[in-house]
């Protein structure tokens, strides 16, 4: 299995490897700066996203990976629980988190000062 990925050459399966997992290291922290505007959360998300992607089909491409099942498996599952738990929250009642923890976060309707 090493020898595959060690493979001598300029466009070797483990310098592929090690770019895809730079650019997606890169392209999720862009994503989180980008989340931290309301007005460009939007397409932060999308950048983090796309990152997470490119983490998970290099992952896929991984001389001698095996687990392709166990994976996939778990994509689903956990797509699944986003759609459903994305459907059944509303928006505006999310919770806005504060740097220093939840004393400084507004309060709940209805309730005082937390």
């Amino acid at each position: 299995m090493d020898s595959a990925i060690s493979q001598p050459g300029f466009f070797s399966p483990r310098l592929l490897i090690d770019i895809s997992y730079f650019l997606t290291a890169a392209l999720f922290i862009l994503g989180l700066k980008r989340m931290s505007s309301p007005v460009t959360a939007r397409s932060g998300i999308l950048w983090a996203g796309a990152g997470m992607l490119v983490a998970t089909l290099v992952t896929f491409l991984y001389p001698g990976m095996t687990n392709y099942i166990w994976i996939i498996t778990a994509i689903v599952i956990g797509s699944l629980i986003a759609w459903w738990s994305g459907r059944r929250v509303a928006a505006s009642l999310w919770r806005p988190m504060g740097h220093l923890g939840a004393s400084t976060a507004p309060p709940w309707p209805g309730r005082g000062r937390v």
